[in-house]
């Protein structure tokens, strides 16, 4: 990440028209645009990003265990240098069977061809075997789009998402142990 990134991604958060369209859709009519510190802001995504969420890591280890199950995940990534605290160790990839990084596929979420690439990587036959998890709108469009059920996981809701998957493969994906009674 040098300056002409952060200065990118700055202008980004501070356009005008991007600030309108977001609203629009969701039918608000918009502030005025804010000053973002997009430096600060980038930080502090990929802090709480790297953060797991107790309950999809426990629902990933039970379909695992399951054995039915081919687990992948395709995000939008950045590599850090050797010597960045975030730098990635291994342990996310070790969660699943697949792991797509756009950084390494040259392809981001939303765009159809990494949710292609993605669904050849499954081997599945169909699309609608995949069911794909995401908090943003329009990555889970794309790939409703492309075929592939989608959950939508807010990010502090995560349960709820959890409950969702649990009904469409009909597993028991709870963070607790059923209650013998």
């Amino acid at each position: 990440m040098d300056d002409a990134f952060f200065e990118g991604f700055q202008a980004e958060l501070n356009e005008p028209n991007m600030w309108t369209r977001y609203h629009g859709e969701k039918g608000l009519v918009p502030p005025p645009v804010p000053q973002i510190d997009g430096k600060w802001l980038f930080w502090e995504m990929m802090r709480v990003s790297r953060q797991y969420n107790p309950s999809i890591v426990n629902a990933i280890e039970k379909l695992r265990q399951t054995g039915k199950y081919k687990i992948g995940a395709l995000t939008n990534n950045y590599v850090f240098p050797e010597d960045h605290p975030y730098r990635d160790d291994g342990s996310t990839k070790a969660l699943f069977d697949i792991y797509i990084a756009s950084v390494e596929v040259g392809m981001r979420k939303p765009e159809h061809r990494i949710f292609e690439y993605a669904i050849r990587a499954m081997g599945v036959e169909n699309p609608s075997q995949i069911v794909f998890l995401d908090d943003l709108g329009g990555n889970l469009r794309a790939a409703k789009e492309m075929g592939l059920r989608t959950i939508k996981v807010p990010l502090h809701d995560t349960q709820n998402a959890v409950r969702q998957l649990e009904d469409i493969l009909g597993e028991d994906l709870s963070l607790l142990p059923s209650s013998k009674l």
